[in-house]
């Protein structure tokens, strides 16, 4: 995440997804389903070669920073890529 002053840019590059198909990048509270709170933060389509690139502006920090009541250790968050007409998890990020 970059901070632009009172604004946050966020970009996620994926490899290896299924061409044409819909995604979505999300903020989530858990590493597992159901993921707890879950923010969507941006929808876009894979190219042909099935690599997607998603980017989200805005005041992002407020969003993807600890959440202090959440059930992950130090309010953690995470990000997840869902296809965006399903819950199953294409890619969740290891680590905060």
């Amino acid at each position: 995440m970059n901070a632009l002053g009172p604004l946050d840019h966020l970009q996620i590059v994926a490899t290896g997804l299924e061409p044409g198909r819909e995604y979505e990048v999300s903020i989530v509270t858990s590493r597992t389903a159901p993921f707890g709170t879950r923010t969507p933060l941006a929808k876009g389509k894979a190219n042909p070669a099935g690599a997607l690139l998603a980017q989200a502006l805005g005041p992002l920090r407020a969003v993807a920073g600890p959440d202090h009541d959440a059930k992950t250790p130090e309010g953690s968050r995470f990000l997840l890529v869902t296809a965006s007409d399903g819950n199953r998890p294409i890619l969740i990020q290891k680590a905060p």
